[in-house]
C-alpha cells in the first residue's frame, strides 16, 4: 500500500464508499491508492456538533475530548477550494467557507 496514497483522501473515494459511485474504476478499488491522479478532490468537511448534554471540548486530548455528532457535509454552495503554497515547491489544497449574506443565502 502507497503511504502517500491520494485515493484514501479524496472526495470521490467518500463518496463511492457511501454511495457506490465512481467516477474511474481506481475510484472503487479495496487496498488500493494511488500517489497520482488527474481527478484528485480534497474531502469535503463535515459538520459536526457535541452530543446532547455535552459539556467537554470536542476537540481535545482523545482522553478528555467530547463525543460529536455529524451533522452532514458542509453546504457545497458555501465551499471554494483554496491553494496554499507549501516550501516553495508544492501545494496543498484545502476548503474555505465563503461567508453568508444575512437572510441566509450566500
Amino acid at each position: 500500500m502507497n503511504e502517500n496514497g491520494l485515493c484514501f483522501r479524496c472526495e470521490h473515494r467518500a463518496v463511492f464508499l457511501e454511495t457506490g459511485y465512481r467516477p474511474r474504476f481506481e475510484c472503487g478499488m479495496e487496498k488500493f491508492a494511488s500517489s497520482c491522479c488527474y481527478m484528485f478532490m480534497p474531502c469535503k468537511p463535515v459538520a459536526v456538533a457535541p452530543i446532547a448534554g455535552e459539556k467537554r471540548t470536542i476537540f481535545g486530548l482523545w482522553m478528555v475530548a467530547g463525543r460529536v455528532q455529524a451533522l452532514g457535509l458542509v453546504d457545497s454552495e458555501r465551499l471554494r477550494l483554496s491553494l496554499i503554497d507549501v516550501d516553495g515547491h508544492a501545494v496543498t489544497a484545502i476548503w474555505k467557507l465563503r461567508k453568508q449574506k444575512r437572510g441566509g443565502k450566500k
